[in-house]
């Protein structure tokens, strides 16, 4: 894969590859981390001219996607205490 800085713009070349009945692109795991893609991630392919485009699809905040966000992570206990203020906090 070669980065091409190139008409103000940012151009990789990839290669097409066979998997099963389809054919399929390799995203490079730079390019996932800049925009938070793990497995399972939905892209939205549009098809402009010549070109197609992948874009993230924005996920909707919702109580099931906070709950799933929040799986593994500190509980907020941990990170505020309840033992009372501390300082010369108003409440």
């Amino acid at each position: 894969m070669d980065i091409q800085h190139a008409l103000g713009g940012n151009y990789m070349t990839i290669a097409v590859n066979q998997w099963g009945n389809s054919l399929a692109i390799r995203i490079p795991q730079s390019i996932t981390k800049s925009f938070n893609l793990e497995k399972g991630s939905e892209l939205v392919m549009k098809v402009e001219g010549n070109q197609i485009i992948l874009q993230p699809v924005q996920k909707k905040f919702t109580a099931e996607f906070a709950i799933q966000d929040m799986e593994g992570k500190v509980p907020p206990s941990e990170i505020f205490p309840e033992d009372g203020p501390e300082g010369d906090e108003m409440i």
